[in-house]
């Protein structure tokens, strides 16, 4: 079980950071105040900025496949965690078609390292993997696969492992980071995802930690992937995009969509919500470096891998893997890829192998997706929590630029309730462009050139509705309306029509109160304003419906609250009168 405390990755920096800066930006003090946990920060500039090596290795963000899941938490029945589950994976996914769609690369997680006494050299327990790890990465580069080599900044891993009667826990590379790296290089590994267990978590040791396996990678001069597996502790956002080619920005996900306000239970919701807090990460996080918000959850069963886990339903699951592609998070699938018992129903393939949803994963911009709704100018996490239902009546929007000049929106439900999403235009990034064509990402639809605003009615619980906008453009505005022609109809007796310009909009004149009129239709502006108070400064009027100034039914006449006042919207299908 993961020892660690990543909780302090809610202690989101109170300065946003506008732009990514041209220098290495390292902490300099950090004070920790009380059990509030405020943390004072002291930045400085101390140098060029750094980046990964080799960052052409993650143009787009990387993908693949872990088995942990499967054979640890026993998803794929008949499986053990050794050398057998692995090559036949990588059979399933060429045969699935999971490869071809970019999940070329397969991470093996707690699968029996061990250190030679003698070397001192990384080996795979020779019962769990007895043609040898060497082996295996020669049959995935054969078949077009890649694999991805676990390990630890710490002295162990997290993995403890047992065959028959012995049990150890696992190598981490503190102290062997040259060594182990080369004997990676020398059998032709592809990628390392670098956990930190047995760690303190705190800033200054993963940074130290990490900078030593980014020093090694450079020594050893074998390009490899770099990915940093920690739980997101430690403020990576802040050092990991000038070391690794993509960091973790929250704790292990599970399969459930949401907590109690102020539940450290690992949800769906959770991990968005910190990633989203992360300052300026549209600016950060991109080609060479990614955020990464963990594996993805799609197609695993309830209380897996936590014990309370409810499961995602199918609509939960889409709009999990589209959030996913929106903020440009490595795509690391979890789920049970072999056939038989434990297999995940098709749809979950069907899913996550989506053409069109892939492409805007793997866009070449590699821009994360931000909320419309304000998110540039980012706010504390903490101060959203816990989270009134209120506040997301209209949705959570997301807005991605893409390379061609298209713009992707993820309008999604967090609530429980069924909602409708009204996306304006003028909120995304050129408010100038107010006219699209609008495509439905998922079913490739053409929704049709639309100008202002796009409403998705409906959207179920947690559900989403993702759009592809194109060709936007200025809309041609309409010229302004000649005024209406007054409609052919009088005042009653007592009353005259209001004396600028005579008008009213039939739902809502003006910015007063209205009451309506409760006696029967027959009653008279005249007897209607007999119930207001003179000094209230009260005003009745009577609305004319139609050219013929037919009185509608009941409900046309009102009482007026508030001094009527200009500007009034002008409407050729009402006229008003008011009391001489």
């Amino acid at each position: 079980t993961r020892q660690v405390l990543w909780t302090d990755s809610i202690h989101i920096f109170q300065n946003e950071i506008r732009e990514r800066p041209t220098t290495i930006i390292s902490m300099k003090l950090s004070v920790m105040i009380g059990q509030l946990g405020l943390v004072i920060w002291t930045w400085m500039a101390v140098g060029v900025l750094a980046s990964p090596p080799w960052p052409e290795l993650a143009a787009t963000p990387p993908m693949g496949w872990n088995g942990w899941m499967s054979s640890a938490m026993g998803l794929a029945p008949g499986y053990q965690n050794n050398e057998t589950l692995y090559y036949d994976a990588a059979k399933y996914l060429i045969s699935t078609g999971l490869r071809d769609a970019g999940y070329d690369t397969i991470f093996v997680t707690c699968a029996g390292w061990e250190r030679n006494d003698t070397t001192q050299k990384l080996q795979m327990n020779a019962k769990l993997w007895p043609r040898g790890f060497e082996a295996f990465v020669k049959y995935l580069h054969e078949n077009g696969l890649k694999v991805g080599a676990y390990g630890d900044t710490g002295t162990l891993n997290c993995c403890r492992t047992c065959v028959e009667d012995k049990c150890w826990q696992e190598p981490g590379q503190f102290g062997h980071e040259v060594l182990d790296i080369q004997t990676w290089a020398d059998w032709g590994v592809d990628h390392i995802a670098i956990d930190n267990c047995y760690s303190p978590n705190t800033t200054e040791q993963s940074v130290f930690e990490y900078t030593r396996v980014r020093d090694a990678l450079v020594t050893v001069g074998a390009p490899m992937v770099f990915g940093i597996w920690n739980v997101g502790s430690g403020k990576p956002w802040a050092w990991a995009p000038d070391l690794g080619h993509y960091w973790r920005t929250g704790p292990d996900l599970g399969t459930r969509w949401d907590g109690p306000p102020r539940d450290t239970a690992m949800s769906l919701m959770l991990n968005y919500d910190l990633q989203q807090s992360i300052p300026s990460v549209a600016a950060i996080s991109g080609p060479g470096s990614f955020a990464f918000a963990d594996n993805l959850a799609v197609g695993l069963p309830p209380n897996i891998p936590h014990h309370g886990d409810t499961g995602l339903t199918l609509a939960e699951a889409k709009t999990h893997f589209a959030i996913w592609c929106m903020i440009a998070s490595p795509l690391v699938l979890n789920f049970n890829i072999f056939p038989g018992p434990g297999a995940v129903d098709p749809s979950i393939f069907r899913l996550v192998t989506h053409p069109e949803a892939l492409a805007i994963s793997q866009d070449p911009l590699g821009k994360s997706a931000v909320r419309v709704d304000g998110a540039r100018s980012w706010q504390s996490l903490l101060h959203r929590l816990p989270m009134e239902a209120d506040r997301w009546n209209n949705g959570e929007q997301l807005e991605k630029p893409l390379a061609n000049g298209d713009t992707a929106v993820l309008l999604f439900n967090r609530l429980n309730t069924t909602i409708d999403i009204t996306l304006a235009f003028e909120d995304l990034g050129n408010t100038s462009l107010r006219c699209f064509d609008v495509q439905d990402v998922w079913s490739g639809t053409d929704l049709g050139r639309t100008s202002g605003g796009f409403t998705a009615v409906a959207v179920g619980p947690h559900g989403s509705v993702w759009l592809r906008l194109s060709n936007g453009s200025v809309c041609d505005v309409a010229p302004s309306p000649a005024p209406p022609t007054p409609p052919n109809a009088t005042c009653p007796t007592g009353f005259s029509r209001h004396s600028v310009g005579g008008f009213w909009h039939n739902t809502h004149p003006c910015n007063g109160t209205f009451t309506h009129c409760t006696a029967p239709p027959t009653t008279t502006v005249a007897e209607c304003a007999q119930r207001c108070n003179a000094t209230d400064g009260c005003r009745a009027f009577e609305v004319f419906f139609g050219a013929v100034a037919a009185r509608a039914p009941q409900g046309e006449c009102y009482v007026f609250l508030h001094a009527l006042q200009p500007p009034f919207v002008a409407n050729a299908a009402c006229v008003t009168c008011v009391r001489d």
